[in-house]
């Protein structure tokens, strides 16, 4: 099994995926954001309403696209 998900994050760091979560401001997404980070596993991106060090995070108030994807989504 170990070996498994070994090979899993090895594929992942040899490409790692743009991973959004909308749930950036849980501390269990958080946490996990930061350990694939950390690992170079994923490029995880926090929509939240602050900055965190060392990963990604977008800011739907303050967002051009937010509008843009609300219209389309409408």
């Amino acid at each position: 099994m170990l070996d498994i998900l070994e090979n899993l994050r090895k594929r992942a760091r040899n490409r790692p995926a743009r991973i959004i979560f909308p749930e950036g401001e849980d501390e269990r997404v958080i946490s996990a954001a930061g350990e694939l980070a950390a690992e170079k596993i994923a490029e995880p991106v926090l929509v939240r309403k602050e900055k965190i060090g060392g990963i990604e995070c977008v800011f739907p108030e303050n967002d051009a696209k937010t509008r843009k994807f609300a219209e389309i989504f409408y």
